[in-house]
């Protein structure tokens, strides 16, 4: 994970930890979130995180594979985002733009750019259109990795998760990663802020329960009962 270095530990967890640990800190250092890949016994098969400067850690969707090259002597370019095919064909300039935007690490402009090109594509094609759903969810990643607002951003993600299930949205999988990067994120401001974390915990355990994910849906609706019960106290 970290080059050549060998991380030791006594326990999973404890490997976990200071994994976690010296990723932070590249991602202090770097100013930005960063990638890694995550590994665990019980899963069958590796996946991508982020990891933000603050300490949070994201399931993330993998990048598209590159396309194959279009002959020996001219390879096709790696595309920076996903294809322009998810957009309206007028719209295209603006969908690279953000995404080029992404990829030099100006988060700010591109989640500025998702959020225009989204109103955009909500007046002329409607609320749960594939396009405007989309759009949606790019700004909520892109969003989840600037990483400066968590109660704004988790509101987000609920948001994202509850119209992408309700426009019936594939893949089903990034409806799901909503959800779990809003829990994810709400199980921080527990710790931080639990008075915003017992205003947000009805809507993200309902949406966490109408996408599947029971486990998580009951455990905020617990954290939420305690929270609540501590405040009156």
């Amino acid at each position: 994970m970290l080059g050549d270095e060998l991380v030791t530990g006594s326990s999973l967890a404890e490997l976990r930890a200071v994994g976690r640990a010296r990723l932070t800190v590249l991602a202090a250092l770097a100013g930005r979130p960063v990638r890694a890949r995550a590994v665990d016994p019980e899963s069958p098969a590796p996946w991508s995180v982020v990891v933000t400067p603050a300490g949070g850690i994201y399931d993330v969707p993998a990048h598209p594979a590159p396309p194959p090259p279009q002959s020996p002597a001219r390879p096709a370019p790696v595309p920076t985002g996903p294809p322009p095919s998810l957009v309206p064909e007028i719209h295209r300039p603006a969908w690279a733009a953000l995404w080029a935007a992404h990829a030099a690490g100006d988060l700010a402009t591109a989640e500025t750019l998702a959020h225009r090109l989204e109103l955009a594509l909500e007046v002329d094609h409607g609320p749960r259109h594939p396009y405007t759903i989309t759009l949606l969810t790019a700004r909520a990643w892109i969003t989840l990795c600037r990483d400066t607002d968590p109660v704004a951003t988790v509101e987000l993600l609920t948001t994202t998760a509850a119209r992408r299930h309700a426009a019936h949205a594939h893949p089903d999988a990034d409806t799901r990663r909503a959800a779990r990067n809003g829990h994810a994120l709400w199980a921080g401001l527990v710790r931080s802020r639990p008075e915003a974390a017992a205003t947000l915990a009805a809507p993200l355990a309902d949406v966490l329960a109408m996408v599947g994910e029971e486990g998580l849906a009951t455990h905020v609706r617990m954290r939420a009962a305690v929270l609540a019960d501590s405040m009156v106290r």
